[in-house]
C-alpha cells in the first residue's frame, strides 16, 4: 500500500477520517473516484531530506528552531497501488484542505437544508450538535463557528445568485 500524509485543520481531518473510514482508523482510503483523481493530480515525487535541508537554510532559517505545520501530518491517506509518488508540497496541501473544506460545507448546507424542509421549526443548533456528533468532530469546532460558516455560504451564494 502506498501512503500519504497531511497535515490540514483538525476538524477537516476528523470529518474526512470519519467519512472515508477504513478498516483501521490511523489512515484513510479515500473511495470517491474524482476526490482521489484530484488529490493524485498533486503528488510529487519525495524531495530528498538534503534538498529540503538546503532549502531551509537557504532561506536563513535554522533547521531546529524553524516550525512547520507541514511536517507533523495528522492524516494519512492510502492511495492506489499504482501510484508511485507519495508527497505534497504545502501549497498542494492546502488546496487539498480547501477541496476538504468544500465537501464539508456543501454537506452541512445540504444537511441543513433537508432537516429544514423535513421539519421548518428545527432550529440552526439542533442540526449543527447533529453534524457535530455525526463526524465525531466537538472537540475541533464548536457551534457558532458551524453557524459563521453557514451564514457565509449562504450571504455568498446570494450575492452571486447561485
Amino acid at each position: 500500500m502506498n501512503f500519504v500524509n497531511l497535515h490540514i485543520r483538525p476538524y477537516l481531518a476528523k470529518y474526512i477520517s470519519v467519512k472515508f473510514a477504513a478498516d483501521n482508523q490511523n489512515f484513510v482510503k479515500i473511495t470517491d473516484e474524482n476526490l482521489q483523481n484530484f488529490i493524485c493530480s498533486f503528488l510529487e515525487k519525495n524531495p530528498s531530506i538534503e534538498n529540503r535541508q538546503s532549502s531551509i537554510v537557504n532561506r536563513n532559517l535554522s533547521i531546529e528552531n524553524s516550525f512547520c505545520p507541514f511536517s507533523k501530518p495528522n492524516l494519512t491517506l492510502i492511495l492506489p497501488e499504482n501510484i508511485t509518488k507519495n508527497y505534497i508540497s504545502p501549497q498542494n496541501q492546502k488546496r487539498i484542505a480547501k477541496r476538504f473544506y468544500l465537501m464539508y460545507i456543501n454537506e452541512l448546507t445540504d444537511e441543513i437544508n433537508k432537516r429544514k424542509s423535513d421539519n421548518p421549526k428545527i432550529s440552526l443548533n439542533t442540526i449543527f450538535y447533529d453534524f457535530v456528533e455525526k463526524y465525531q468532530i466537538g472537540q475541533f469546532i464548536d457551534c457558532e463557528t458551524f453557524r459563521k460558516q453557514y451564514i457565509r455560504k449562504i450571504k455568498y451564494e446570494k450575492a452571486n445568485n447561485l
